[in-house]
C-alpha cells in the first residue's frame, strides 16, 4: 500500500496534466502545504494561479527526489520554496547536509528554469515555552540554530540569484 507521500506525490503527477504553465508554484513542508493561500487570493484580480506542492512532514531529500512533479513539470515563472525545518529536526541534523541539499534544488531550478524567479523562504523563529510543548519536540531548531541557517539561505540565494 502506497504511503500518504506517495499519494501526494502521485496526485501532483495527475494535477500538473491540466494545471496552466508559467504561473506560481509554493513548494516545500507543512508550512507550505497547509499555508492557505488560495483563501488570500481568491478576490484578487487579475486572477492569478498558484499551485501548492507542499507536503508536511517533508525534507530536502524528499523535495529533490520530486522536483519534476512538484516544481519542473509546471514551469512556473514563480517558485517560493520553504523546505528544511524538519531537516533541522531530525536525528543526526548536519548543517552542512542541509544547505548542499539545498544548493542542490536552487541549482536545479536555475539549470531547467533559467527565467524562473525563486524566492527562499526564511525560517520561522520557535517558541519551546508554550503550554505542553516539550524541551526536545524540536530537535536542533532551536532559534540560534534557525538564525544562522537563515542567514546561511540567504547568503545562498544571493549567490545564486534567487531572492
Amino acid at each position: 500500500m502506497p504511503s500518504e507521500y506517495d499519494v501526494k506525490v502521485r496526485n501532483f503527477r495527475e494535477l500538473n496534466a491540466c494545471a496552466r504553465k508559467g504561473e506560481i508554484v509554493f513548494v516545500g513542508s507543512s508550512l507550505c502545504e497547509f499555508f492557505p493561500i488560495c483563501e488570500l487570493l481568491q478576490n484578487v484580480e487579475p486572477r492569478i494561479r498558484v499551485y501548492n506542492r507542499g507536503i508536511a512532514g517533508d525534507v530536502t531529500e524528499g523535495l529533490l527526489a520530486r522536483m519534476e512533479e512538484s516544481v519542473f513539470a509546471l514551469e512556473p515563472r514563480k517558485v517560493f520554496i520553504n523546505i528544511g525545518t524538519n531537516d533541522i529536526s531530525r536525528d543526526g541534523y548536519g548543517r552542512e547536509a542541509l544547505l548542499d541539499n539545498y544548493r542542490r534544488i536552487l541549482e536545479q531550478i536555475r539549470r531547467r528554469l533559467p527565467a524562473c524567479r525563486v524566492y527562499v523562504l526564511s525560517y520561522y523563529p520557535v517558541n519551546c515555552t508554550l503550554p505542553g510543548m516539550r524541551p526536545d519536540a524540536f530537535g536542533a531548531r532551536t532559534n540560534e540554530e534557525l538564525r544562522a541557517v537563515n542567514a546561511a539561505l540567504r547568503g545562498l540565494a544571493q549567490e545564486l540569484g534567487c531572492r
